[in-house]
């Protein structure tokens, strides 16, 4: 009685002192983002960053000019240089029309998502953690976009752009906005690419604790097979689930739909860990704890993973330069080429993707069609084998 009691002190005590440093975090702590740019326009042209002037002649030209060029020469990035620079175009005139000087902005400080207490609390305490996050997140997009400055790709762009919008210091500063802005864009995406990657390299640890919580649910009813599997589906529905829940508290435009499933990865995870079944007669309703068998688990995670599966390749898709999905923003953060389509690569990334999910659907299959017990080649030949050994016990006897 007396452990009992001291573990509920232990978890009320608990729970104060991290209520406690939730408002204490709030009273003092003011976490804010670090302004940065990631690309220097004055290394495009000098005094292209500081040029104060606004010259209303150069918005009208981005947004009234048509897209036309007579090409002399071409090389190996003609063709992607002129989508990359219709593209520019078309996101500076959309700029240009909602604010004519927005090449040289004054950064006012913008509210951050705190309509909900969840959203407060969690701000409170992941603010600061997560803007370092990104410091250090745009800090390596600004080097791989040095180095990719270098390469023989960008010079060829450079050129093409100046000589259609013009040698001058606002052609230089609209190309580093835009490469800048489309980087910062990057910076979640990439976020995200490394917390999967995270949660990749310590997955041991987790399934291994899951395993035993499903393995302990299904003792008794000595059903261990598909605690294994069932651990593994488990914790990949609950990295999802994290991610889902992280993204509605930081992106308030997606909280509905990002809540929804982050819900229903958890419930599915719950649900393989701890299976139940449900009976109900005219008086009573039970709910018993129950097994699944390994073909009903790995049907739902091919089920899963195949909705994931949709949702990449949809992406890869519909992507485009004027809106770049995720995994395009990822690609660009990794090679520093924020101005071309990877298409290449997306092509690459979707075969891969594919070719995995076909790997998935054969093992999937093999698993769900293989029955259970002993095959019948196997009794045939457990028979062939009892019948030899009664035949040489007769000759000997």
């Amino acid at each position: 009685m007396s452990g009992a009691i001291k573990k509920r002190v232990g978890v009320a005590t608990i729970i104060v002192l991290a209520a406690a440093m939730l408002v204490v975090s709030a009273i003092f702590i003011k976490p804010r983002e670090k302004v940065a740019t990631l690309v220097n326009a004055d290394k495009l042209m000098a005094g292209a960053s500081t040029s104060g002037v606004w010259d209303t002649r150069f918005a009208d030209k981005v947004m009234k000019t048509v897209f036309f060029a007579l090409v002399l020469t071409s090389d190996e990035y003609t063709q992607q240089n002129a989508e990359a620079l219709e593209a520019l175009r078309s996101w500076a005139a959309r700029e240009f029309h909602r604010d004519p000087r927005f090449l040289h902005p004054v950064i006012l400080p913008a509210p951050v998502a705190n309509s909900t207490f969840v959203n407060s609390s969690v701000y409170s305490l992941l603010a600061s953690p997560y803007y370092g996050l990104r410091s250090l997140s745009g800090d390596f997009l600004s080097w791989r976009m040095e180095q990719f400055s270098q390469s023989r790709a960008f010079h060829t762009f450079t050129k093409n752009c100046f000589e259609f919008f013009g040698e001058e210091p606002e052609a230089a500063a609209m190309l580093a906005r835009y490469q800048s802005d489309r980087a910062f864009a990057a910076i979640d995406s990439m976020l995200a690419f490394c917390y999967f990657l995270l949660a990749l390299l310590i997955s041991r640890i987790p399934v291994r604790f899951l395993k035993e919580k499903a393995a302990y649910w299904r003792a008794p009813l000595g059903q261990l097979e598909s605690a294994g599997i069932a651990a593994e589906l488990a914790y990949g529905t609950f990295v999802v689930a994290g991610f889902y829940f992280l993204q509605s508290v930081i992106q308030e435009a997606l909280a509905g739909q990002s809540l929804l499933a982050c819900l229903l990865s958890i419930g599915l995870g719950l649900y393989v860990l701890f299976p139940v079944k449900i009976f109900a007669d005219r008086e009573t309703v039970f709910c018993l704890r129950s097994s699944l068998t390994v073909r009903t688990v790995a049907a739902c995670a091919f089920l899963f993973l195949s909705l994931l599966v949709v949702q990449l390749l949809n992406w890869l898709k519909q992507g485009s330069l004027t809106a770049p999905d995720p995994l395009t923003l990822i690609i660009s953060g990794l090679t520093g080429d924020f101005i071309h389509e990877p298409s290449q690569s997306k092509k690459t990334l979707a075969l891969v993707i594919s070719s995995l999910w076909a790997l998935a659907l054969a093992f999937t299959l093999k698993t769900v069609t293989r029955r259970d017990g002993v095959s019948s080649a196997e009794v045939a030949k457990r028979l062939s084998e009892s019948d030899g050994l009664k035949s040489s016990s007769t000759l000997k006897g």
